[in-house]
């Protein structure tokens, strides 16, 4: 339904966002008293969907509009859908929590802060109501006072809406802008903050920012992809944490721009235009500034035009002869229509192996990343990275075929610092893969938890999972302390996945819990789900699943662990089938891989064949799998393997 409705937006001129343009009820995101998320477009098995304007306050209106008789899930297949929506300033979410918990109520209150729900539905006073057909293509089929006793049924509903005096509440405010909204010196100013960035010309977003003209074109789907919350795509609860790289608007910016679209997105004839003025293409150059150091996929890679394509890994030198301290990494993609996502991983010679992060395919972390929908911003200040001299990066991409033949090359980008950190940074993340998703189901739990040994300040958070992800919740648990939510994205987008980065960072002592807690959606509602009817488990690949809570954090620098350790290399001479047979290492589990003469492989009892060829030692287990040869070493899906014999 919200897939047709977005389509309906672009290909029909004068679709509309607000109530009153031909009675329909334009789709909305908003945040419950719980931190959950509501959709009026998911609301579609209700006979009827009641709205009721509620000052956040009154008891009384909540236990009639919000009370058991009123349950979503009810005898008579969802009949009646009702939630609360409350726009006004005094209001706190833990007020309002707790009055919905005092009540005991089963209906959602809503948290429209910046008005922009109830005005484009034409909820204006306490105990107003909206009422809305979904079977009738979000039809607003009446409005009513609640004050005049809300029905128990839709079929009451409908019977008392058929007095005149139940539509005399007009269907929206969609009058002229407030005179005092001028377009050059209060919404310019916002669309640069918060959209330009990507709505710019070359840049991701759909149309380029850059007149007065191009915004008025474009305002009836403004308005819809506000009121849904898909821009600006920020998705953190404003309620928990305060982020330096936020781009969300502020409430009172969102309440100014969306009245000036409502009315006509109106601009006076004498008024400059700051966004013609300023307009520029987008910038494809290095976003952190020249580079120190670049390490560059060796050769383009060929990519096909159509087809899954599995994770692929390259091996590049970091060409370092000096152990450096990092203050920043960019990853830039050769091809940015191509690569869906990159993860670089940083495998640190033998003499440091002590030191080595321990990233596992991304699952336990990584070194650099280019993600959807994130910027790279320099380390925070007094923090760096460790790279010594001799390492190797493992690029792992993502490619999403085209429709056509493509190729790529990326690149990583290095700023080395002048001396070593107060704060040693890295990536790391916890995660699970036992889970399974049951086919057409919504709303299916999954968490996992992890015990701190020693003390942590945490920089940032970033929660992984793919398109059947709903929502994330990361909370620290520290003992004699209440639990506190460190983030809470309950509308996750898998398209869009920054690093949270915190205005100032937060230190936990040893013994500290974290929970990560989610859900997934593989339903019909899911608009982006791959396919209902599937059952889903973990895997690497966009219509597989995976939840990964990172994190980025720092330990204080302690000079003398960074002190390189004698070791004995494992090949002083290259690796070839002669060297490599008899030989055994360490794959895990207490399994060793055996290379047997003969071209013979062994794990555990069970046997297969290996041999080389150019660069890879190629296994054979039933289907083919590789260890690539990088020097004198060996590393299996991005990971060294470590020979035991």
């Amino acid at each position: 339904m919200l897939f047709r409705f977005f389509l309906g937006c672009l290909a029909v001129a004068g679709c509309a966002a607000v109530a009153g343009a031909e009675d329909t009820a334009p789709n909305f995101r908003l945040i419950d008293q719980d931190g959950g998320i509501y959709e009026l477009y998911r609301q579609d098995e209700a006979a009827l969907v009641a709205l009721v304007a509620f000052d956040g306050t009154d008891a009384a209106l909540l236990e009639q509009a919000g009370g058991q008789k009123h349950r979503r899930k009810s005898k008579n297949k969802n009949d009646l859908s009702v939630a609360l929506i409350t726009k006004e300033p005094p209001v706190t979410r833990e007020s309002i929590a707790a009055l919905h918990a005092k009540a005991k109520a089963t209906n959602p209150i809503l948290l429209d802060t910046a008005g922009s729900v109830s005005a484009a539905l034409g909820l204006r006073q306490p105990g107003d109501v909206v009422w809305i057909d979904p079977a009738a293509g979000w039809k607003i089929v009446g409005h009513t006072q609640a004050a005049a006793g809300m029905p128990a049924s839709a079929e009451a509903a409908r019977e008392a809406m058929l007095t005149p005096a139940a539509l005399a509440t007009p269907a929206a405010d969609a009058a002229a802008a407030p005179a005092a909204i001028s377009y050059s010196r209060d919404i310019a100013p916002i669309l640069m903050a918060r959209c330009v960035n990507c709505h710019t010309e070359g840049g991701i977003g759909p149309f380029a920012m850059n007149s007065h003209k191009k915004v008025a074109g474009w305002s009836a789907m403004m308005q819809e992809v506000v009121l849904t919350k898909r821009m600006p795509p920020w998705h953190a609860d404003p309620e928990y944490q305060h982020f330096k790289n936020s781009i969300a608007m502020a409430p009172e910016e969102e309440a100014t721009l969306m009245a000036w679209l409502r009315a006509g997105a109106p601009k006076a004839d004498d008024e400059p235009d700051p966004l013609a003025e300023q307009a520029k293409p987008h910038d494809a150059g290095w976003l952190l500034g020249t580079p120190d150091h670049v390490v560059r996929m060796p050769e383009p890679v060929e990519l096909p035009a159509n087809d899954v394509i599995d994770y692929k890994y390259f091996y590049v030198s970091a060409g370092l002869t000096e152990d450096q301290w990092l203050s920043g990494v960019e990853v830039r993609a050769g091809n940015p229509k191509v690569v869906h996502h990159a993860l670089i991983f940083a495998m640190y010679p033998p003499e440091y192996a002590h030191l080595q992060p321990h990233a596992y395919r991304g699952l336990g972390g990584f070194f650099a990343s280019f993600l959807p929908g994130a910027e790279p911003l320099p380390f925070p200040q007094g923090t760096a990275q460790f790279l010594p001299a001799g390492s190797t990066f493992v690029f792992q991409m993502h490619y999403s075929p085209t429709g056509k033949p493509e190729t790529d090359q990326t690149e990583l980008g290095l700023h080395f610092a002048d001396a070593p950190p107060a704060e040693v940074l890295q990536v790391r993340a916890i995660t699970t893969t036992d889970f399974v998703i049951k086919p057409g189901l919504a709303d299916q739990p999954v968490s996992v938890s992890y015990k701190t040994e020693e003390p942590m300040r945490l920089w940032g958070v970033l929660p992984h999972m793919h398109y059947r992800g709903q929502h994330f919740r990361y909370t620290f648990d520290v003992p004699g302390q209440a639990p506190e939510v460190l983030l809470n994205v309950p509308w996750y987008q898998f398209d869009w996945q920054p690093m949270y980065w915190y205005d100032a960072p937060k230190d936990y002592p040893a013994g500290t819990t974290l929970h990560c807690d989610g859900a997934f959606d593989n339903s019909k509602y899911n608009p982006t789900n791959p396919d209902p009817s599937k059952e889903v488990e973990f895997g690497e690949q966009s219509f597989d699943e995976m939840f990964i809570g990172y994190m980025a954090v720092s330990q204080p620098y302690d000079a003398a662990a960074f002190v390189p350790q004698p070791v004995e290399r494992q090949y002083n001479e290259p690796i070839t089938e002669a060297t490599m047979t008899g030989t055994e290492w360490d794959i895990g589990e207490d399994r060793p891989l055996r290379f047997n003469k003969g071209g013979e492989l062994k794990i555990a009892w069970y046997k297969g064949t290996w041999k080389i060829d150019g660069s890879r030692v190629v296994m054979n287990m039933g289907e083919d799998f590789y260890a690539d040869i990088v020097g004198n070493e060996l590393y299996l899906e991005g990971e060294r393997m470590v020979r035991i014999k």
